[in-house]
């Protein structure tokens, strides 16, 4: 087996592992809720906040973990939003309020 294979296969045991203890515990380890973020200009030169849009840099096992929970409420909610909602919904836009 090809060592890269075989780590693979190591870290998602291990994120299979991570997910059931917070399903278990309902406990998110505190190192993977950190995040860092970044302002990043909007355009050059910008010094006011407004003109700033932030990023948040997470590890990739957050990453794996947030996209797991997504996809898992993502069909539960639907019923849950009403129709007249279009912004933040999938496969709907402002030109579907008009």
């Amino acid at each position: 087996m090809p060592s890269g294979l075989y780590s693979e296969k190591a870290s998602l045991m291990n994120i299979f592992t991570l997910v059931g203890e917070i399903y278990d515990t309902g406990q998110i380890p505190t190192d993977l809720s950190k995040s860092i973020f970044i302002a990043l200009p909007k355009k050059p030169g910008a010094t006011e906040c407004e003109l700033h849009r932030t990023i948040s840099l997470m590890s990739h096992t957050t990453k794996i973990l947030l996209k797991i929970i997504m996809l898992r409420i993502r069909n539960k909610m639907k019923p849950e939003i009403a129709e007249e909602q279009c912004g933040f919904v999938e496969d709907k836009g402002t030109s579907n309020a008009i």
